[in-house]
Order: structure tokens, then sequence, then C-alpha cells
């Protein structure tokens, strides 16, 4: 075994000295140390509060009200478009147009009278109001 064989022998069997860093360097390391402490809390924080944002948000845009599987609403039918304005007629001549028609005096309005066979639930009431209109003479 030649010098170098042997020394790096000795080299491996025996255990390593510590041997303490000078004070420049311990300062650079402790220094370091603190560095990646504050980064690590940092992260820690940045994640905290994009988590809370995250769970805020799914909060705010989950649907609200029950959620067990019942089937849609059923669409609501079509508004029916607005009724046709009833014709005009023109007054006949001497009728002044802000009077409104003249009534009886003893003109009173009065319910439609109900008997005991118009309860009878088979056929439906007949509608007393029309808005058809008024019928026309034929000659």
């Amino acid at each position: 075994m030649d010098h170098f064989e042997r020394r790096l022998a000795g080299l491996l069997r025996q255990d390593p000295e510590p041997e303490p860093f000078e004070p420049r360097h311990r300062e650079a390391l402790h220094a370091g140390v603190r560095a990646r402490r504050r980064a690590r809390a940092a992260r820690r924080a940045a994640g905290c509060v994009l988590a809370g944002a995250g769970l805020g948000l799914v909060l705010v845009l989950w649907p609200h009200g029950p959620t067990d599987d019942r089937p849609a609403a059923p669409p609501r039918p079509a508004t029916s478009p607005a009724p046709t304005p009833t014709p005009t007629t023109t007054p006949a001549p001497g009728v002044s147009v802000s009077e409104p028609p003249s009534r009886s005096p003893d003109f009173t309005p009065s319910a439609p009278s109900v008997t005991p066979t118009d309860t009878d639930d088979s056929t439906p009431p007949e509608d007393t109001w029309s808005t058809s209109f008024p019928p026309t003479a034929t000659k």
C-alpha cells in the first residue's frame, strides 16, 4: 500500500472531529435559516388567505335553498297579448262627449240571482260580461 491508500484508509476509519465555524460563517448561516423561516411563514400565510378567499367565493356562488333532486319548475305559460281596444263610436249630433251616459233614477246594480238549480257543479256558470263587439243589426 502506498502512502495515499494508507492515509485514505485512516481517514475512513476515524471519526471526524467537529470543527467550529468562524463567527462570520456562523452569522451567515443563522441569517440564512431566519430568511428560510420567514419565507415559509409568508408562504403559509398566503396559502391560508387564498384558501379562505376560495371558501368565501364558493359560499357566495353556492346555490341557496334545498339541493334535493327535484325536477325543475314547469315553464310558465306565455302571457297573452295586450287586449285589443274597443272601437270608439262617434257621438250623435247634439250629445255632449263629456257627459256620462244617463241612467234612470231607480237604477241599482244587482248581482245575478242564484237558485238551487244554479249550484249544480256539472255545468259552469255563464259569464255575464262580454268583451265582444255588440251585435249588429241585420236587414
